[in-house]
């Protein structure tokens, strides 16, 4: 089970770790990438789209996208497969009812909302994804 710290007790313990003498042998730590996980999960907000996906857990993100609402809904798909190049998703929710996101319209999950289907993923594999981006987007805030 991994150690999981609060910001504050991370940055004493790091400190700590530094300011030891060169000759002590280096800590034991996490893989890097889990420690950030777990950091990452623990104590920074999740970046989420008009329509409940992860944007911080998307390959293209800080790549070929910096997320919907930074673009205003002209990610890097709807420039290249949408007629008006904005997400409908985006369109609907923020630029014509002027929400946060989907999950203020008390229509969520809509008939666009479900029709919107990665083409890589399986019918079952939608449906799931469906079920916990309505999930995060009706969550508290």
């Amino acid at each position: 089970m991994p150690i999981v710290y609060s910001l504050s007790q991370f940055a004493n313990r790091t400190s700590q770790i530094a300011n030891r003498k060169s000759s002590l042998p280096e800590p034991r730590t996490l893989n890097h990438n889990i420690k950030t996980h777990i950091l990452h999960k623990k104590f920074l907000p999740m970046i989420l789209s008009a329509c409940g996906l992860v944007c911080d857990e998307c390959e293209h993100y800080n790549k070929t996208c910096t997320g919907c609402h930074n673009v205003k809904g002209s990610t890097f798909w709807a420039v290249e497969m949408m007629p008006t190049r904005i997400c409908p998703l985006y369109d609907c929710s923020v630029n014509t009812r002027n929400y946060a996101d989907c999950g203020d319209c008390r229509e969520l999950p809509c008939n666009t909302f479900r029709q919107m289907k990665d083409p890589a993923t399986t019918d079952q594999q939608h449906l799931e994804a469906l079920g916990q981006r309505v999930h995060r987007l009706r969550a508290p805030r």
